[in-house]
């Protein structure tokens, strides 16, 4: 009995996996992972942009940033369609819930005043926290 309930949720839990992410190579998951990295970054950064006049969006280098990895794809996937999937971009939900997710988990609420998106943003950029990478403080 035991043994065919190992067996059954074995099975279930085959075919509950998504099957795009079993047919990704370890290539392609790393890229698609990248590229939503990279969307991730954006949206955090024009987000305290947008809050904080202190700040501004290095886009050059999150454009490059993203080509690179958009270069890197056109390699590994059949399609742009195929690689948006992958990435899960179109699941606007999903990073709508990453973006929320990262801002709380640092103490700052969608609807916090300007000075607690600078005092985020120049907490990233002490600690050097990889989207420090695409903030500049303004002079």
């Amino acid at each position: 009995m035991q043994k065919t309930l190992l067996t059954l949720a074995l099975l279930l839990s085959f075919f509950s996996t998504p099957a795009l992410t079993s047919e990704l190579s370890i290539n392609q998951r790393v890229t698609a992972e990248q590229m939503r990295e990279i969307v991730l970054m954006k949206a955090i950064t024009q987000r305290i942009v947008e809050m904080c006049a202190d700040f501004n969006a290095d886009d050059a280098k999150l454009n490059d940033r993203r080509d690179l990895i958009v270069a890197t794809a056109k390699s590994q996937f059949a399609s742009s369609q195929a690689f948006m999937n992958a990435a899960g971009i179109n699941d606007k939900a999903k990073t709508g819930e990453e973006l929320r997710r990262f801002f709380l988990e640092r103490g700052v609420k969608w609807e916090s005043s300007p000075k607690e998106y600078c005092a985020l943003g120049i907490a990233l950029k002490t600690v050097q926290a990889p989207v420090s990478e695409y903030l500049l403080k303004r002079d």
